[in-house]
């Protein structure tokens, strides 16, 4: 982004065929500079800004970073994510920049798993991983916001146990 009254640095061939350089003035609308400044402004004070280059880490490389930091965990506990990580979540997003997952590919995400006749119990376990791994992003400042927080949570079949309704 290229703020108003701003140097920019132009090289062009000169009359002889060698480069010059000179020195001219882009100037952008004010009002929009202050517009995307008040906005960023804005993020960082309600604590919703990521610095867009941290968005561009991969989301294995991030599911990595995350697994290796994450203490007190079980073995099994640690073994059971690798599986999900290895089975359902690098082959749907591990290219994809953090930045670039959004509730869209969540959803389809979870669309295909169902399809693909993956169990309720493990498409809503794979999606707490990814909820999760992408929650630490959020926590970070790789990402704004966690675009599996409002995809929708896949239902797991399970109701909660309590009193049965009165009858009366």
């Amino acid at each position: 982004m290229i703020l108003a009254g701003a140097a920019v640095a132009q090289r062009r061939l000169g009359p002889s065929s060698s480069a010059t350089t000179s020195t001219t003035e882009r100037a952008l609308p004010s009002s929009a500079v202050q517009g995307r400044l008040s906005k960023i402004e804005t993020d960082i004070l309600r604590g919703e800004w990521a610095d867009p280059r941290l968005g561009r880490t991969s989301f294995n490389e991030w599911a990595d970073r995350w697994l290796d930091s994450t203490v007190n965990l079980r073995a099994n506990t640690k073994d059971g994510y690798s599986s999900i990580l290895r089975r359902y979540l690098r082959p749907a997003f591990g290219s994809y920049p953090l930045g670039r997952i959004d509730v869209l590919a969540v959803r389809s995400w979870l669309a295909k798993l169902e399809a693909d006749g993956v169990g309720q119990a493990t498409r809503a376990k794979a999606y707490r991983l990814l909820a999760r791994i992408l929650g630490a992003a959020v926590e970070a400042r790789f990402i704004a916001v966690n675009p599996a927080a409002s995809a929708g949570r896949p239902a797991t079949g399970h109701r909660r146990c309590g009193s049965p309704p009165s009858t009366r």
